[in-house]
């Protein structure tokens, strides 16, 4: 739920998925702390994009993150980095990466 100031730089679906991406990558509990936080990045993107508008934002989050597909996009992520983390160590094994040429984590 948010004001007009927040529509006026990006769809809903941009917030979404801001939002998504967040509580995917979130490093603690999910807590009133955590979403107050939240609240305060999706306010900065949208100064950072711009607006012209106050902006208030107020995030529901339901219990059951697995109807929203926070699920899959979760597993996808920790997919992507297992995979990432066996090209390092491959190329690492093959002389291709040097200690001062790895990927900083």
């Amino acid at each position: 739920i948010a004001s007009p100031g927040l529509w006026s730089v990006m769809t809903s679906q941009q917030a979404v998925d801001h939002v998504r991406r967040m509580i995917v990558e979130w490093p603690s509990k999910l807590d009133d702390v955590a979403l107050k936080a939240m609240c305060g990045m999706l306010s900065d993107e949208a100064l950072d994009l711009g607006v012209e508008r106050a902006v208030t934002v107020i995030l529901v989050v339901f219990a059951d993150v697995t109807k929203l597909g926070l699920r899959d996009l979760y597993i996808e992520n920790k997919i992507k980095a297992k995979k990432a983390e066996a090209l390092v160590e491959i190329n690492r094994r093959h002389g291709h990466l040097t200690p001062s040429r790895l990927p900083h984590s």
